[in-house]
């Protein structure tokens, strides 16, 4: 790779006054293009991201009031006459929460297949959450393991 270096002879610039120097001028484009490419080559190919595993983490710690708000209203259920439908709700809510979390972390390792249960998760997860009408705790977990399961495809 080449630099062009240029030499030019003082010239008189109305607001800089005299020059009496010669001055060297760089091809600055030249210095910017390595820059950018040695910048985002790294970028893409050496560095997989930590936010489906930090996703993961946030979607798990929202969604703990959200488990035990859900299992409050699926008692309530029970408790009304329809049997069984609180271990339905406590399960529904809590067996993809913890495969979320779980597959968060195996983001870097296994992409392709945390980014699919972190998305499967999060859907399974809007029954419960419109069954206990659970919609503070269950949409910020939905939105946390949505994202981090479209961002744990860019990790392959």
């Amino acid at each position: 790779m080449q630099h062009y270096v240029h030499t030019v002879h003082s010239k008189k610039i109305s607001w800089l006054g005299n020059l009496k120097k010669k001055y060297i001028f760089v091809d600055i484009n030249t210095y910017y293009n390595n820059f950018i490419n040695k910048f985002f080559k790294t970028m893409s190919e050496n560095k997989k991201s930590n936010a489906p595993m930090i996703l993961g983490i946030v979607g798990f710690v929202a969604m703990i009031p959200g488990l035990l708000c859900a299992s409050a209203c699926g008692a309530l259920m029970s408790a009304g006459g329809a049997s069984g439908s609180g271990t339905f709700i406590t399960l529904l809510t809590a067996l993809p929460m913890f495969a979320a979390f779980i597959f968060g972390f195996l983001s870097k390792s296994k992409a392709v297949l945390a980014g699919i249960v972190m998305i499967a998760s999060a859907v399974i997860l809007l029954i419960p959450v419109i069954l206990s009408a659970n919609f503070l705790f269950g949409l910020i977990a939905f939105a946390c393991f949505l994202i981090g399961g479209i961002l744990s495809f860019q990790n392959k």
